[in-house]
């Protein structure tokens, strides 16, 4: 073999190694983009949600969070927590039963990881309800924990815009 086929073939060895690394152990800030992102699509949902759907989702959301999360919610004068998974999914059926629809877009989330088990993410949260071209924004502070292979949220705490 000539030396430029050997040079071809052994960068394209190092790609598809650095790949497969990459695919297979992706990294902490990676793992936790990606779950932000299906917690979003999981919790939204349209007017024409079928009830099946409604009730695999309401049941999907808590399973982002540990057993013992606790969420705090506030915004307009509102101010409400939740503590574990039950009251998580609670609170789900109950914006399905009082909204026709919900959008939820978690942006720009700025991931920390302080340890091989706990990160710290500061996200952007945009939520649309009942199509209301007015979205109402929250800028949110999560802890999450790495449990067996999964990064599940402990704690999420609004930031008060004023604070800012």
């Amino acid at each position: 073999m000539n030396k430029p086929k050997a040079i071809v073939i052994a960068i394209l060895i190092a790609g598809i190694g650095y790949w497969s690394w990459g695919t297979l152990f992706p990294s902490a800030e990676k793992q936790i983009k990606e779950t932000l992102q299906r917690l979003a699509e999981v919790a939204s949902f349209g007017s024409n949600e079928k009830s099946l759907s409604r009730l695999g989702a309401i049941n999907a959301v808590p399973r982002f969070f540990i057993t013992n999360a606790v969420v705090r919610i506030a915004g307009g004068g509102y101010s409400r927590s939740l503590n574990g998974r039950e009251e998580i999914r609670e609170a789900m059926a109950g914006s399905r039963a009082v909204a026709q629809s919900l959008k939820i877009n978690l942006t720009d989330p700025q991931v920390t990881v302080v340890g091989p088990r706990e990160a710290k993410v500061l996200v952007t949260a945009t939520v649309y309800v009942d199509n209301d071209p007015n979205p109402q924004l929250q800028i949110l502070e999560m802890t999450m924990g790495r449990e067996k292979r999964k990064w599940l949220i402990k704690r999420i705490d609004p930031i008060d815009l004023n604070d800012i």
